[in-house]
């Protein structure tokens, strides 16, 4: 736990910064009854608590029999400083938001970022990834550092968080039940987990070179959940494939407009990057995922005790 920072100081910081980190509880909270109540769990050894690094950063940690996902102070205002610059730009979804509804979607965009990294730490721990690592790695935490030789555990909890978000917005009863707003669901998600890689992505991480394609790390990890989310709507919604791409095109190109508006690196997130993005080797991993990978790991989800979590 010190090494990660220490639990925070509830009354170290100004009064926006406690706000944002309360806001980031209660949707968890919220998150959290949604999975009990739809999947008939109790997530009774799984805390969440925020550690003093100003990092944009979350860890899954294991102590005996309970789990606890530490997100990192600089999580929430990390993120919530990008969306805001990136909403400050006028060209950034300007036919989606009038400027009046701005500040709002600053807020909202937060809490969609923070449902997705709880439900993706969730997963690390109800499908036995920290064990699994532990017996093949010696690793014995995970954290949202992007490393190549863990891009399929990574995939895996994004999968499986996906997967559980749904489930619970299809139990809502104003789910979208039109193709139209089907993708704007889409749109929003997509758009939604890119700008959390830009986040991850604001120091400038190391160029990993992997066939025709160089990117930096965050990169591959979104191209990757780019993948798995198209794949995950269409085989789930029937969705019309000429619309998805034109949908998914969307979302890249208004991450592209935040990308600049917040001063990431020209041609990484922006800029001649998108000639370089490498769509087919992705659409590969994600096939051999699917076909390899992901029945692999379910076999080993499969010998886990069921009050694991």
């Amino acid at each position: 736990m010190l090494r990660l920072g220490g639990l925070i100081d509830p009354h170290a910081s100004g009064e926006s910064a406690r706000d944002r980190r309360a806001y980031c509880l209660k949707v968890i909270g919220t998150t959290r009854r949604e999975l009990e109540q739809r999947f008939d769990w109790r997530l009774e050894r799984l805390d969440v608590f925020f550690v003093d690094n100003p990092d944009a950063n979350a860890h899954l940690i294991r102590h005996g029999d309970r789990y606890g996902i530490a997100l990192y102070a600089g999580l929430p205002e990390l993120i919530h400083g990008y969306i805001t610059a990136a909403l400050d730009a006028r060209e950034f979804l300007q036919l989606y938001l009038s400027a009046q509804e701005r500040e709002e979607w600053a807020l909202r965009f937060l809490g969609m970022v923070v449902e997705h990294v709880y439900l993706h730490e969730a997963a690390h721990a109800l499908r036995g990834h920290l064990l699994y690592l532990e017996r093949t790695t010696g690793e014995t935490t995970v954290d949202e550092r992007f490393r190549w030789q863990r891009r399929y555990i990574e995939l895996d909890a994004d999968v499986h968080a996906v997967d559980m978000w749904l489930a619970i917005t299809e139990a809502a009863d104003d789910f979208p039940a039109s193709d139209d707003l089907r993708l704007d669901l889409y749109f929003q998600k997509l758009l939604t987990l890119i700008l959390l890689h830009h986040a991850y992505d604001r120091d400038g991480g190391p160029v990993l070179r992997r066939g025709r394609t160089t990117h930096p790390a965050a990169i591959h990890r979104a191209m990757l959940f780019d993948q798995m989310l198209f794949g995950t709507f269409m085989d789930r919604y029937q969705l019309p494939r000429k619309a998805m791409l034109n949908v998914q095109n969307q979302a890249w190109w208004e991450a592209s407009v935040a990308a600049q508006a917040a001063g990431l690196v020209k041609n990484r997130w922006w800029g001649d990057s998108g000639s370089r993005r490498g769509d087919l080797q992705f659409k590969r991993m994600w096939r051999y995922f699917v076909n390899t990978i992901g029945p692999r790991l379910d076999r080993f989800v499969e010998g886990l005790p069921d009050d694991l979590v």
